[in-house]
């Protein structure tokens, strides 16, 4: 138990150092607080260290797009609770890797997907990204959008719905 704890804090330690100065500048062109910013980077990394445990089995690319997702939606809550309207336009999406292959198979660019991503809403393409390309489980997609485990899949039809309809007007052709 001892090595286990030692290892993952070793991983989280890694993580954190490769990408604590891209988060804090994230957060910071976001909120334009350097206090709000480190605030928001220090409760994103504490939400991924308590979800640590069950991500443990992850590679590291899928880890750091959890902190990633995690660190977005934290500034998001942030300045939702700064202010009451927030455009979906301020919020650049986070870099997505995915499966070439299985976008053909569901017949989408990777380019239209990219087009499209952003204009969902920040839980919509939160949802997307963790569950269809870093394949995280419901409870962990469940805890970094803040919501009960029983709205994921509901969260999750209607993001693909959404996905789709976008992706069928960009590319002018029905997606199954």
């Amino acid at each position: 138990m001892a090595e286990f704890q030692c290892s993952s804090s070793i991983i989280i330690e890694e993580i954190y150092t490769d990408l604590q100065a891209n988060l804090l500048r994230y957060a910071f062109k976001h909120l334009n607080n350097i206090t709000e910013a480190e605030d928001a980077v220090q409760t994103s990394i504490l939400k991924f260290i308590q979800a640590f445990h069950r991500l443990s089995d992850l590679p590291r690319d899928s880890l750091e797009s959890y902190l990633y997702i995690i660190t977005r939606n934290t500034v998001y809550d942030m300045l939702r609770a700064h202010t009451s309207k927030i455009s979906i336009d301020e919020f650049e999406q986070c870099d997505i890797k995915c499966d070439v292959e299985h976008l053909a198979e569901v017949h989408l660019s990777y380019e239209t997907l990219l087009q499209c991503m952003p204009k969902l809403s920040p839980k919509y393409a939160g949802y997307i990204t963790m569950k269809h390309f870093a394949g995280l489980e419901d409870e962990i997609i469940a805890k970094a959008l803040d919501v009960k485990v029983n709205s994921v899949r509901m969260i999750g039809t209607r993001a693909r719905n959404a996905l789709r309809k976008m992706c069928e007007k960009e590319e002018g052709v029905a997606v199954k």
